[in-house]
């Protein structure tokens, strides 16, 4: 899945449905998956933003980070903490590199043949390492990498705090492949909805500092009344932006495509 960070959330642009009996993705399901994209997307990407699981083992990070650098596509991707960095001729782990200290920067490091900004630090259980490759400064790293969170909160719209995606009995592929898309559209027009809710009226912020419920989850209540109602003012204008978002954006798009 590729998504664009929006209001701190992020927004489906692409995914495909994997066949490996559960594993990670591979690296030509990764590079397909962003040369598919790439139509879309090209010249217009600040950077890439991706967790262990998108680089996968030692072998695949000089594949993923050579393909990222043809591109010219800026990046950051964590790595496993036991990944040997090189410096001035001395090889060490991020662990080693680090040391006692809290945050330890680098630029022009070597890591799997290529030169790149790498920064380490402790997590906030200071069980393990956050490790940071990029194609950028090292000092900004771990704060662009924050939205990486993003997919995350995208994904947990999708499954138990909206959708309920994963309660579906699909078995079939393409029937899956479907119901995701659906499932993001829908994702995509409430956010919208809600954004555009905020800006009339504000959501009430909690003693804790956070939002009574999150720009989607705003969206989707709007919805949700005014279909069950059906004379709701913001049922038209919801109904209005999709015909703007089908004409302005995705038939354009899937002409110029075929």
């Amino acid at each position: 899945m590729v998504t664009a960070c929006c209001q701190g959330v992020g927004l489906p642009l692409y995914f495909e449905l994997l066949d490996n009996e559960g594993g990670n993705s591979q690296t030509a399901d990764r590079e397909k998956l962003l040369t598919d994209c790439l139509w879309l997307l090209e010249g217009r990407i600040a950077y890439l933003l991706g967790d262990r699981e998108f680089i996968g083992d030692a072998w695949t990070v000089r594949r993923a980070i050579g393909y990222l650098l043809k591109k010219k596509i800026a990046f950051m991707l964590r790595i496993r903490e036991n990944q040997y960095i090189g410096q001035r001729g001395h090889w060490l782990t991020a662990g080693e590199r680090l040391g006692n200290r809290k945050k330890a920067l680098l630029d022009g490091a070597e890591v799997m043949g290529h030169h790149l900004g790498v920064s380490i630090s402790k997590t906030g259980t200071d069980s393990e390492l956050l490790v940071l490759v990029t194609s950028l400064l090292a000092k900004d790293a771990s704060k662009l990498y924050k939205k990486r969170w993003s997919i995350e909160v995208f994904f947990q719209s999708l499954k138990g705090r909206g959708f309920c995606l994963e309660e579906s009995c699909l078995k079939c592929a393409h029937k899956m492949k479907k119901i995701v898309g659906i499932a993001s559209l829908a994702f995509a027009i409430c956010l919208r909805v809600g954004l555009e809710a905020a800006l009339q009226k504000q959501i009430k912020v909690k003693n804790h500092g956070y939002k009574a419920r999150s720009f989607f989850r705003n969206g989707l209540q709007i919805l949700r009344y005014a279909i069950k109602n059906q004379t709701s003012s913001a049922f038209q204008q919801a109904l209005a932006w999709m015909h703007w978002l089908y004409d302005s954006f995705l038939l354009p798009k899937l002409i110029h495509n075929q």
